[in-house]
C-alpha cells in the first residue's frame, strides 16, 4: 500500500473574493485614496494630536494575486484588518489552523470619512449578511441603489448627511426583514414592510 501524501494547504483569503470585490468597487468609486477621519486625529481633552486608525487604514485593495490584502486579515503581529469592516470569523489560526474558512463581512462603518462619489450597487447586493451599515457624514451622491432591499439582516442603517438625490426606492421595505423585532427599536415601525411572516413581537 502506497504511503498516504498530505499537500500543505496555504492560507486561504478570510473573506469571500465577491465581497472583497464590492469593498474594491466602493474604495474606486469614492475617492478611497483620499479617505481621511480627520476629526479623530486631536485629542478632545488636552488638544493634543495622536495617532489616528481611520480613512483608508489597512485598505490594501491591489489584487491578491499583487500583494493585496485580505479586508478581514488578522494575525498575531499586527492588526490587518481594514479600517470600518466588520467580519464574521476572521482568521484566526489558534481556531481554524494553518488554512481559515471564508467569512462574511457583516458591518460596514465609515462616518465622517470623507467619501465622495456615488455607491455602487455592487457593495449593498454582495455582502448580504451585513447588519450594519453607516456611511454618514460623507458627500456621496447619487441615488441610493436598490440593491439596498437585499439586505434583510440589516439592523442599522445610517446615510445621512451626504449628497445623496432622487427618492428613497421602494426595496427599502425588505431592510432588515430577518432581524427579529426589539421592543427598544420601534422608530422602525414607520416602515411598513409589510413582512411575509408571522411577527413575534406583535
Amino acid at each position: 500500500m502506497a504511503p498516504l501524501a498530505f499537500v500543505a494547504l496555504a492560507p486561504l483569503g478570510n473573506v469571500r473574493k465577491p465581497q472583497r470585490a464590492a469593498l474594491v468597487a466602493l474604495y474606486e468609486a469614492t475617492d478611497g485614496a483620499n479617505w481621511n477621519q480627520s476629526y479623530a486625529a486631536e485629542d478632545p481633552f488636552n488638544g493634543t494630536v495622536r495617532p489616528t486608525y481611520g480613512g483608508n487604514h489597512n485598505w490594501d485593495v491591489r489584487p491578491l494575486a499583487e500583494g493585496g490584502s485580505d479586508p478581514c486579515s488578522r494575525n498575531n503581529s499586527a492588526r490587518t484588518q481594514w479600517f470600518g469592516v466588520g467580519c464574521y470569523d476572521p482568521c484566526e489560526t489558534w481556531r481554524d489552523g494553518d488554512s481559515c474558512f471564508h467569512g462574511d463581512i457583516v458591518s460596514l462603518e465609515l462616518p465622517f470619512n470623507n467619501l465622495a462619489g456615488s455607491m455602487p450597487p455592487s457593495v449593498l447586493a454582495t455582502p448580504t449578511e451585513i447588519t450594519i451599515l453607516d456611511l454618514a457624514h460623507n458627500t456621496i451622491s447619487g441615488t441610493i441603489p436598490t440593491e439596498i432591499g437585499r439586505l434583510s439582516l440589516l439592523g442599522e442603517v445610517r446615510l445621512k448627511d451626504n449628497s445623496l438625490s432622487g427618492t428613497i426606492p421602494t426595496q427599502v421595505q425588505t431592510i432588515g426583514t430577518n432581524v427579529p423585532r426589539d421592543t427598544y427599536m420601534y422608530h422602525l415601525d414607520d416602515v411598513d414592510c409589510s413582512l411575509p411572516r408571522v411577527d413575534p413581537h406583535p
